[in-house]
């Protein structure tokens, strides 16, 4: 992922070719191996271990760059999710919907249903009309109101890069 630097305008011509997140200390990243379309990066925060081994996963950010159906504008894209924890919230690289709550999922055994809380923020691409980039923080629901302020301080870091 590019980190931006100084000089680098907030938009460049034509759309985005990558993006950066500013990852607290504690939290590792990497970049994506190109077997999920559309993946652009993914970090985790690890907990304590007692031992050699890494500690269990606390909480995951991935961002996923989508084509969407109609328009990329906030507006449109919050009417898009009726019935849902959603709203439109101002961030420093713009105006994006934030969508929060459990998401519900087949345990790895397949009999039990796996409800994280996640935080999703959908972010039109500039330069585009039909893409956006959802940036995606997951953790257990127990740490909800801990980890919520932890995911917006992350998406407050978010920004395009352009070559």
């Amino acid at each position: 992922m590019d980190r931006p630097t100084d000089d680098r305008p907030p938009t460049g011509d034509g759309p985005p070719t990558g993006c950066f997140i500013a990852l607290p200390e504690g939290w590792v990243g990497w970049e994506p191996d190109g077997r999920t379309p559309g993946l652009a990066y993914q970090a985790v925060l690890l907990g304590e271990s007692d031992g050699p081994e890494r500690g269990p996963v606390e909480a995951s950010v991935a961002i996923v760059f989508q084509t969407v159906t109609g328009s990329n504008q906030p507006a449109r894209m919050l009417a898009e999710l009726p019935g849902v924890d959603a709203e439109i919230v101002e961030l420093p690289f713009g105006t994006v919907v934030r969508r929060s709550g459990l998401r519900t999922g087949p345990a790895a055994n397949g009999t039990a249903a796996h409800e994280p809380f996640a935080r999703q923020y959908y972010v039109p691409v500039p330069g585009t009309s039909d893409q956006i980039a959802v940036v995606s923080c997951t953790t257990a629901p127990e740490r909800e109101a801990e980890m919520s302020a932890v995911f917006d301080r992350l998406a407050r870091t978010f920004t395009f890069t352009w070559s």
